[in-house]
């Protein structure tokens, strides 16, 4: 029953951790150790332990703040802790019927019987199906009203495609509904609206705290409602493509008007795409649409026509919610001016002015980028300087210095782009500049090969004040110039698994793949500083 079963162990001591980890295998569990906190919550996201043995003072984060990220991320919220101090410590959150704690020395009895006892436990709950099946068998309205007469408690699992949600019950009340980080009534009458998939119910203690308090009588009929009345005038809606822009001044509406008018004015200038904003909305999705098409008929909002407005499209390709939740609390751990995550630099470092551009214009085939149409320093806006007027100076750039664009993720994130030039001497710059980054892509063409050392010289610099991931990108045709290409590869001192980019005339999805590979390092690989 508790074979194959994934233990992490997240301790200081070595010797400790060879110890335990030998005598847990032998018991045949699956065990993976690590020694400070960044790591393990890198396991817990990637690997989904089914336990965690943790010192209570781990470095980097310690065990406390790695509980709390695990407990509010919906992938990662029911895996069961052992926590492990030399003093008793009172940890927010403590579920005394799901994790447990033990005071140094500990004796490997002990910890084996609260191994046991919790995998027991985990093994239980796993397996109490009391009802599964399709929506298209039984409609997900008609499972919670029969959940609700029986006044079951415990967690109702609905997987569609490739979404999932949550509905939490306790005495047959609906407690919370959660969907990719969105909860509330708004994930649940969401889920209301699935026709297709496969559902589970298990039975099992629930010890969140109550989000939603309708009862589930009057939630599921005005969910059913809502449903209804959007079927009935979507054709008057926006389409979810559609970009949106504010007429008035914010600061001018009257008050006391519905709060959702002001969360919908609020949200158009980060989230301008209308199916962007409804998602980042706190109000159910019939009625942020409902309010959006009355305020374009009232003036105050207007859709944009096509062509009026750099490219800002769906963010669902490029990186859902949970990988946007994943990275910012990634951010929020490894680096101490993340206060909030609410943007993170990117480091554009070219050896010309043209390879900025070229490289923007190629950006507007990612998901929600925008250009900043503001000059960056070290660039004219007529792309001249009369004499002595250069911004810094008698020293031309190779390059423009500033931010030149952002890509805006879910969740009120940015990530900014901001030019570097690629001149000598410009170290104290890049330590100015430098905080909130979180990666840099170098970026070079043939005219440019004589600067590729210089450019290797800039990334060691830069790392050397911060370390962050870093993608290499060659602008034109390579691909049968094996020798250049291994060249490129030796000045830069890339490793064998890190990939070099080519940009060329068949490269249709490469700036894309570019920062997928950069968001994708700072999610899996351990930079912590």
């Amino acid at each position: 029953m508790e074979g194959n079963k994934k233990i992490l162990l997240a301790l200081k001591d070595e010797r400790e951790i060879d110890t335990f980890s030998e005598d847990l295998k032998k018991a045949g569990y699956e065990v993976v150790e690590v020694g400070d906190g960044a790591r393990a919550l890198e396991i817990i996201i990637h690997k989904l332990p089914d336990l965690v043995i943790t010192d209570i003072d781990l470095p980097v984060i310690d065990a406390e703040k790695l509980f709390q990220i695990v407990c509010k991320n919906p992938h990662t919220s029911e895996i069961p802790f052992i926590f492990i101090s030399s003093q008793r410590v009172d940890i927010k959150g403590f579920r005394p019927h799901v994790d447990s704690f033990l005071l140094k020395p500990v004796r490997k009895e002990e910890l084996f019987e609260k191994v046991k006892g919790l995998l027991k436990a985990l093994y239980y709950h796993e397996g109490s199906k009391e009802l599964e099946g399709r929506l298209s068998q039984i409609a997900l309205v008609d499972i919670l009203q029969m959940l609700f007469m029986n006044k079951k408690e415990g967690e109702l699992r609905i997987i569609s495609g490739e979404q999932k949600g949550t509905v939490y019950l306790r005495d047959g009340q609906i407690y919370n509904a959660v969907i990719d980080g969105i909860e509330k009534e708004k994930a649940l009458f969401r889920l209301l609206s699935w026709k297709d998939g496969r559902f589970e119910f298990l039975s099992r203690p629930i010890d969140i705290p109550q989000q939603i308090y309708p009862s589930t009588g009057n939630l599921l009929m005005e969910g059913m409602r809502q449903i209804d009345e959007f079927e009935k005038a979507k054709d008057t809606f926006p389409d979810s493509n559609a970009i949106l822009k504010l007429m008035v001044d914010r600061s001018k509406l009257p008050k006391g008007l519905q709060p959702i008018i002001y969360e919908v004015v609020n949200l158009v200038e980060h989230s301008p795409r209308v199916g962007d904003l409804v998602d980042h909305a706190s109000f159910p999705d019939y009625e942020v649409y409902r309010t959006i098409a009355s305020l374009i008929k009232k003036g105050i909002l207007k859709v944009l026509e096509a062509g009026t407005v750099r490219r800002i499209v769906s963010t669902r390709d490029f990186l859902n919610p949970q990988q946007v939740t994943d990275l910012r609390e990634n951010l929020l751990s490894r680096f101490s001016d993340m206060a909030d995550a609410s943007f993170g630099k990117v480091f554009l470092v070219a050896t010309s002015g043209g390879l900025v551009q070229e490289f923007l214009v190629h950006c507007e085939r990612i998901p929600a980028f925008i250009t900043d149409t503001r000059p960056p320093v070290g660039e004219h806006p007529s792309g001249e300087y009369p004499s002595g007027e250069h911004p810094l100076g008698e020293h031309p750039l190779e390059g423009p210095l500033g931010e030149v664009g952002r890509i805006r993720l879910y969740s009120g994130m940015d990530a900014v782009l901001f030019s570097i030039p690629t001149v000598k001497g410009m170290g104290p710059l890049y330590t100015a500049f430098s905080s909130r980054l979180i990666g840099m892509v170098l970026i070079w063409d043939r005219e440019g090969c004589d600067f590729i050392k210089n450019l290797s010289t800039i990334k060691r610099e830069i790392l050397s004040r911060r370390r962050v991931p870093v993608v290499h990108l060659f602008v034109g045709e390579i691909r049968t110039d094996e020798e250049l290409y291994e060249s490129f590869r030796k000045e830069l001192n890339l490793r064998m698994d890190e990939q070099l980019f080519v940009l060329d005339s068949t490269g249709r999805n490469v700036i894309l793949n570019t920062f997928r590979t950069l968001f994708g390092q700072l999610v899996k690989e351990d930079y912590v500083v």
